[in-house]
C-alpha cells in the first residue's frame, strides 16, 4: 500500500513536469521555422543595400509545420513566429507568437526607419546559441525596436533578441530554455 501511495505522488509531480517539457519541445520549433529569416536579415544588414518591405524577405510562409502556423518579418527585419491551433498544444500555446529581434555587434537594435549596419535601443545579454534573452530591465522598459527612432550605424547583425512579443505573445513559461 505505501508502495502504491508513493507511485501516485511520484506521477503526480512527474506528469506536470513532463507535460511542459513536451510542450516546450514543440514550441522549439518556432525556432527552426524562424531559422530562414535569421539568415535573410543577417544577410540583407550585411549588404549595405536598401532593406526590404514587411514580408518581402524571402523567408516568410503560413504554413511552415505542425506546430507553427506562420512566419512574418516587419520592415527592419524583426520575425515574428504564430504558433498553430494544433490540438497536442496547451490551449493557451495556440495561436500565440514570438518575436526574433535583430541585434548588432555592439548588442543595439534595429529601429524604424534604420539602414543596414543602422540602429539604437535595448542592450540584450548574449548567449553561445545565436539569441539572447530579455533581461529584467528590459522587460519592464516597455519599448519596441520598431516604435524607436533612426540611430548611427551599429555593425552587423550578429544575434537575435527571443521574445514573447506580438499582438498575442506566447506565454514565457512555454520558451524555450535559449529565450528566457
Amino acid at each position: 500500500m505505501i508502495v502504491v501511495a508513493i507511485i501516485g505522488v511520484l506521477a503526480a509531480i512527474a506528469l506536470p513536469a513532463y507535460s511542459g517539457y513536451a510542450t516546450r519541445a514543440r514550441i522549439s520549433e518556432v525556432l527552426v521555422a524562424a531559422s530562414p529569416c535569421r539568415t535573410a536579415v543577417t544577410e540583407a544588414y550585411a549588404s549595405g543595400k536598401a532593406l526590404p518591405e514587411p514580408n518581402a524577405w524571402g523567408c516568410e510562409t503560413t504554413t511552415p509545420s505542425r506546430y507553427v502556423a506562420k512566419v512574418e518579418t516587419d520592415a527592419v527585419g524583426n520575425v515574428t513566429v504564430t504558433t498553430s491551433q494544433d490540438g497536442s498544444l496547451p490551449s493557451d500555446a495556440r495561436g500565440r507568437t514570438v518575436q526574433l529581434s535583430p541585434l548588432f555587434t555592439d548588442e543595439s537594435q534595429p529601429t524604424t526607419g534604420s539602414t543596414p549596419g543602422g540602429g539604437s535601443g535595448n542592450q540584450g545579454n548574449g548567449n553561445a546559441k545565436g539569441l539572447v534573452k530579455r533581461s529584467a530591465n528590459q522587460a519592464n522598459s516597455g519599448t519596441s525596436a520598431s516604435t524607436s527612432t533612426p540611430a548611427a550605424s551599429s555593425g552587423p547583425v550578429e544575434d537575435f533578441l527571443c521574445e514573447s512579443a506580438g499582438p498575442d505573445p506566447l506565454n514565457p513559461r512555454y520558451l524555450p530554455s535559449t529565450c528566457r
